[in-house]
Parts: C-alpha cells; structure tokens; sequence
C-alpha cells in the first residue's frame, strides 16, 4: 500500500519539480498585458500565445494573434508578397502592422525573436511598455512588450 504509493510518488514530486522549475513566473508579462489588451486594436504578435491563452482566455482576439515561427506579409507599400519570416516580420514592423508585440526573449529564444527585436530598434514606430528580467533554473531573459506609437508621434 504506503510503499507502492511511495515508490511512484516520489519520483513523480521530483520530475515536477524540475519540469516547473524551468518554467519562468509570468506573472509581471500577464499584468502587463491585462492593463494593455483593452486599448490594443488590431494585430498582435506573440511568441507563446499558449501562455497568454491560459491566463487571458476570452480577453483576446486569438485570431489577431500571430506567432513567432512563421509569418508572410503583403507589404502595401510595395505590394510585394513577403514569405521569409524575417523579411516579413522587418517589413510589418516597418509599416506599424502589429498594435502589440509581446516577446519572452533570452539566449536559448525561438523563432524569430532575434529578428523582431532587431527591426523594432531599427525602424522604431513602438515603445516598450514592459522590460522585465527572467531566470530559470536553465536560462535567463526577458519579457518585453512593445505597443505601437499613435501616427504622430515624433522619436527623439
């Protein structure tokens, strides 16, 4: 009875233990995004949607939500049909496409992050509303949300 329960108990707290302890705590990304989503109009991209799914649920336009695997873009500016993921990501954020860009960026990121940061810091159009530091037992990054600057709004 007790051994049996033991003998499959045991093991199993441990690898719960490590599988959850690689996750990061969410919680600052989640009450960023709940302040953000009822101002946010139009696309969306984020790089783990299922998290935001799990947290959010109902309170998001999952079919305005584009991940950070793949994505093709008709640049209206050029009418070109852009299939490279990094190209098309450059080119919507380019031209202020997404009204959100939420990542969860760190050295072992996947996807398209490297990508997606590099053309929000080049063409600019967003400001990051949330900058916040990770770690897990295996890594260490950053939740970053960007939201699209209004028309005229001027950098300096």
């Amino acid at each position: 009875g007790l051994a049996a329960v033991l003998v499959f108990a045991v093991p199993g707290v441990v690898l719960a233990s490590f599988h959850f302890s690689g996750w990061p705590t969410v919680t600052p990304l989640i009450a960023a995004l709940r302040s953000r989503l009822p101002s946010v109009k139009g696309p969306m991209l984020m790089d783990d949607s299922s998290v935001e799914d799990y947290y959010l649920g109902k309170s998001i336009n999952w079919h305005a939500v584009t991940s950070n695997y793949y994505f093709a873009y008709g640049d209206p500016r050029t009418g070109a049909y852009i299939s490279q993921p990094a190209a098309a990501y450059a080119a919507a954020i380019q031209n202020r496409y997404f009204s959100l860009i939420a990542l969860s960026y760190s050295k072992d990121a996947s996807g398209y992050d490297q990508a997606i940061r590099s053309a929000v810091a080049r063409y600019g159009g967003y400001q990051r509303v949330l900058d916040v530091p990770f770690r897990t037992s295996a890594d260490t990054g950053y939740f970053m949300i960007w939201i699209r600057r209004s028309p005229w709004h001027r950098q300096h």
